[in-house]
C-alpha cells in the first residue's frame, strides 16, 4: 500500500476537537546537541530542522525523557516518514522560513526511516555567518556554521573538579595567503587572547541603544555593542577580589598565597583583580553592567593593588571612581549571561572591552593618574606610597558605601 503524504507547508494545526492527521517525508537538515532549558518545566531540549524535497523548512523539537527514545533516529541528513506530531505556531523572532509553525515530538509520534541507499542532496544552500558577525551569538545555544581556515590547534586542557577536557582551537577567515606573515606573527604574539585586536573599535552602524540592545537580548542574541555614559552603581563597598592568577576564578583568600586551583588544577598564586559595578545610561534607558581587570582600570584609572591597599587602609576611594567614571561616555561590548546565586536564576550584564569617545576622536590612550598614596614611575608602572595626612582625610571624607548587590539588575527607564 503506498503511503499517501503530504509537504511540510500543508500541514496545520489542530483545528477545536478535530485530530489532524497527516504524514510527511522530510530530511533532517540539522540535529542540535541536547541543550538544558533555562525556564519552565523542562530540563533538556533537543532541536532540529527539518525540509521536504520543495524546499519548505520547519523547526521541530523533543523534550527530556523523550530525546533518549529517538536516539537512533532522526540522524542528520537522513530521511523519515513522520506522521501526526504536534503543530503549533511559533514566535515570529523564531520563525526559520515562511512555515509559521513548529512541530514538537514525543515517543507518541509516529517516526519511520525512509529505506534508500543514498539520501538526495539538501535542496537549499547551508546557511551561514561571517565571521565578523559571530560575536553575536556568544554564550548563547545558537549552533552556527561558518567557513573558517584552522591555523593552529592548541594542547588540550583539564579544569575542574570533574576534569573537563577542553581543546582551544585558532582559526582565521581566507585570507592566510595574502596575509600570511602578518597572520603568523599575530599567532606567535598570541593575538587570539587580546580582546583589542579580536574586538576591535566597531561601525557606526553596528551600535545599538540601551533599548535596541536589550530588545536583541530577549531574542536569544547575547552581545551588543552600546554607547553609553558611566556613573558608579550604588551600595558598593568592595571593588576588587581574589582570583587565581592562571585561570581568574574567583577565590576567597588572601592575596599572594600560594594554592592549588581546583578549577584549573595548577598551583597558583593568588591576585587582586578589580570588578567594579555600572550604570551605563543612553536616551533609551539605563542598565547595570559590570566591569573587570584592566578594563575596569583603564575607566577608573585605579588599579587593582591600589584599591586592595586603599582598602587596607580603610581609604574609601568611591568618590575618586566615581568622579573618573562621570567624564567617560563609552563605546562598550555589552555581553548577557545567566547567573544563579542562592538558588536563584538572574541576568547580569558585562563589559568585555570599551572604547572611550575621546581616544576614538583622537586616536589616543590618556595617562593615568596617580592617586594620593601611589607613584607614577618614569616607565609607566604603579609605586605604592604611604598617603599623607591630609590626602588621607581628603579621601576619608566620602560617605561610606554599602556592600555591593550580587545580583545587579537592569533598569529600564525613559529618561528626560
Amino acid at each position: 500500500m503506498s503511503r499517501q503524504s503530504v509537504m511540510i507547508n500543508q500541514v496545520k494545526p489542530q483545528v477545536g476537537g478535530r485530530r489532524s492527521r497527516w504524514t510527511a517525508l522530510i530530511q533532517v537538515v540539522e540535529r542540535s546537541k541536547i541543550q538544558q532549558t533555562r525556564s519552565g518545566k523542562t530540563n533538556e531540549i533537543r532541536r532540529y530542522v527539518f525540509t521536504h524535497e520543495e524546499g519548505t523548512k520547519v523547526g521541530a523539537a523533543i523534550f527530556d525523557n523523550d530525546i533518549r527514545y529517538f536516539d537512533d533516529l532522526l540522524i542528520s541528513c537522513n530521511r523519515y516518514w513522520i506522521s501526526n506530531a504536534f503543530v503549533n505556531r511559533v514566535d515570529e523572532n523564531y520563525k526559520i522560513s515562511v512555515y509559521p509553525y513548529s512541530w514538537f515530538i514525543n515517543n507518541s509520534t509516529l517516526v519511520e526511516p525512509h529505506d534508500e541507499p543514498i539520501p538526495p542532496s539538501l535542496p537549499f544552500n547551508i546557511d551561514t555567518a561571517t565571521m565578523s558577525d559571530i560575536q553575536k551569538y556568544a554564550d548563547s545555544d545558537t549552533s552556527i556554521t561558518f567557513e573558517a581556515l584552522v591555523i593552529q590547534v592548541l594542547p588540550p586542557k583539564t579544569q575542574g573538579k570533574n576534569n573537563t577536557t577542553s581543546r582551544d582551537i585558532v582559526v582565521i577567515n581566507q585570507e592566510y595567503q595574502t596575509n600570511k606573515e602578518e597572520i603568523i606573527g599575530m599567532i606567535e604574539g598570541q593575538a587570539y587572547k587580546n580582546t583589542d585586536i579580536l574586538l576591535p573599535r566597531p561601525l557606526e552602524q553596528t551600535i545599538s541603544t540601551i533599548n535596541q540592545a536589550l530588545s536583541l537580548f530577549n531574542k536569544k542574541f547575547y552581545t551588543a555593542w552600546v554607547k553609553v555614559k558611566t556613573t558608579l552603581a550604588p551600595s558598593q563597598s568592595a571593588f576588587w577580589f581574589a582570583t587565581c592568577n592562571n585561570c581568574q576564578k574567583s577565590i576567597n583568600g588572601d592575596v599572594g598565597r600560594n594554592i592549588k586551583c581546583i578549577s584549573c588544577n595548577q598551583n597558583v598564586k593568588l591576585e587582586a583583580r578589580t570588578r567594579i559595578l555600572l550604570e551605563l545610561t543612553d536616551s533609551t534607558g539605563t542598565i547595570m553592567a559590570s566591569v573587570l581587570a584592566t578594563e575596569a582600570e583603564k575607566l577608573i584609572g585605579v588599579s587593582a593593588e591600589a584599591l586592595r591597599t586603599g582598602e587596607d587602609q580603610d581609604i574609601d576611594l568611591s568618590t575618586t571612581i566615581q568622579n573618573a567614571l562621570k567624564q567617560h561616555t563609552i563605546v562598550a561590548f555589552l555581553r548577557k549571561y545567566d547567573s544563579t546565586f542562592q538558588g536563584r536564576a538572574s541576568e547580569k550584564y558585562s563589559i568585555v572591552i570599551s572604547y572611550l569617545i575621546q581616544d576614538l576622536l583622537m586616536n589616543e590612550t590618556p595617562q593615568r593618574k596617580a592617586l594620593p598614596f601611589e607613584e607614577i614611575t618614569s616607565e609607566g608602572h604603579t609605586e605604592m606610597t604611604v598617603p599623607t595626612p591630609t590626602a588621607k582625610r581628603s579621601i576619608d571624607s566620602a560617605s561610606p558605601m554599602e556592600d555591593i548587590n550580587p545580583s545587579p539588575q537592569k533598569k529600564l527607564e525613559k529618561l528626560d
